[in-house]
């Protein structure tokens, strides 16, 4: 059996590399900070420069060009990730198609198949609707990764209302309306399966700035603990994978030097070690992990 794996708002905070256009001023990929590698390259923010400094100390240096394709978003590596390991793969997104069908690409020459599905995580009725109708043309999923991640930073006496709502509908509600449709005709499959929800050291130790983030990443924490043992019995692993400071949009306008100080492992995680995690969680190697919450977080906690 053909095992299919949604990896639910895989292009939340994504960062889709191609290879990079010449160079505005002769730099050294290898050696480059990423404020000189954000000045120096055509098409290169803080967020990108960033995520390949990341990816150079986690991997050594670049030999070539051609591995900046291989820098890439949390959703998007995980995608990826997950086709090499022997999944099909569901890309989901929201308004993003271009980049849903750049994933879509590599999964596809992976020699995986993959489709695209679109829809709001934060409206219920929409994703329901776009859900039940997957799961009656293709049949249920053989498991969920739920990769929601908005974030609407401020002290929480400065914090609006819409900006408590929004995270908390996307990231905590968006749990709910993507596994509610999903749960019932995994169970029918009766074949097992796993889901990996994404939470974050915010949701475990707390961050200032970021109580309605934190909250939603903590609501995570609770769902997937209690969830997992409703399913443990039919064979469904439900886990968290719990990322610290990874080299992504949604760190780009951190101070890194500061910020790495506080990293026993002094840098920024990559979004290719949070996919290996996630599909270790997948794999069959994981058949007797439940109800835990995986950091992924260079020793933060």
């Amino acid at each position: 059996m053909i095992k299919r794996l949604l990896s639910a708002a895989a292009l939340a905070g994504a960062l889709l590399f191609s290879p990079l256009s010449m160079a505005a001023e002769p730099i050294d990929i290898n050696t480059a900070t990423a404020a000189e590698i954000a000045t120096s390259l055509n098409g290169v923010g803080p967020a990108k420069a960033e995520a390949i400094v990341a990816y150079r100390e986690a991997n050594g240096p670049f030999v070539s060009v051609d591995q900046l394709t291989d820098v890439k978003g949390i959703g998007a590596a995980t995608a990826l990730r997950l086709a090499k390991d022997g999944f099909d793969i569901v890309v989901h997104y929201h308004s993003d198609r271009a980049g849903a069908e750049a994933v879509l690409q590599q999964v596809q020459a992976t020699g995986q198949n993959g489709r695209l599905i679109a829809f709001d995580i934060a409206d219920r009725a929409t994703t329901v609707a776009a859900l039940d109708a997957d799961t009656q043309e293709h049949g249920a999923p053989y498991g969920v990764v739920l990769n929601a991640g908005l974030t609407r930073d401020a002290p929480f006496p400065a914090l609006e209302d819409s900006d408590w709502d929004t995270v908390l509908h996307s990231n905590l509600d968006g749990f709910y309306n993507v596994l509610k449709p999903l749960v019932m005709p995994m169970i029918q499959n009766r074949c097992g399966g796993r889901i990996v929800a994404l939470t974050s050291i915010s949701g475990q130790a707390g961050n200032r700035g970021q109580v309605n983030y934190a909250a939603s990443k903590a609501g995570i924490i609770g769902a997937v603990k209690s969830l997992a043992l409703e399913l443990a019995k039919r064979k469904i692993t439900v886990n968290a994978v719990s990322p610290g400071l990874i080299a992504t949009q949604m760190t780009a306008d951190l101070p890194a030097e500061q910020v790495k100080e506080m990293i026993p492992l002094r840098r920024y995680g990559t979004p290719d070690e949070v996919a290996a995690t996630i599909a270790f969680l997948c794999s069959a190697d994981a058949a007797y992990i439940t109800r835990q919450v995986i950091a992924v977080n260079g020793g933060m906690l």
